[in-house]
């Protein structure tokens, strides 16, 4: 049997809040063939776009694994595009590391 194109196993992503973090993913797990077409639908504010950044290695999850043609995803890569819903610049970055991120990933 082979490995799926896309493995995620028990994602958890929390980011921290004044009185402690709030949870928009927890334990999240699918697995996506090569071929295979997926649609992640859902109200405003209920984590799709934190999958997404997930996904393409551009945030780093609480807990779980994020697989992608066999390799964990741990950062950005070459091989994966995203286009953002607006500019977005990465507020746990500086200004210099904003600016120099896309050179990293090339």
């Amino acid at each position: 049997m082979s490995e799926p194109f896309l493995s995620v196993e028990d994602l958890r992503m929390e980011y921290p809040q004044q009185n402690g973090s709030l949870e928009v993913l927890a334990g999240l797990s699918f697995e996506v063939e090569e071929g295979e077409f997926l649609c992640i639908v859902g109200p405003s504010g209920y984590g799709k776009s934190t999958l997404l950044r997930l996904l393409a290695g551009l945030e780093r999850p609480a807990a779980g694994k994020v697989r992608l043609a066999g390799r964990e995803v741990d950062r950005p890569s070459r091989d994966v595009g995203m286009v953002f819903q607006q500019p977005t610049l990465m507020d746990w970055r500086t200004v210099e590391d904003n600016v120099a991120l896309p050179l990293q990933v090339t």
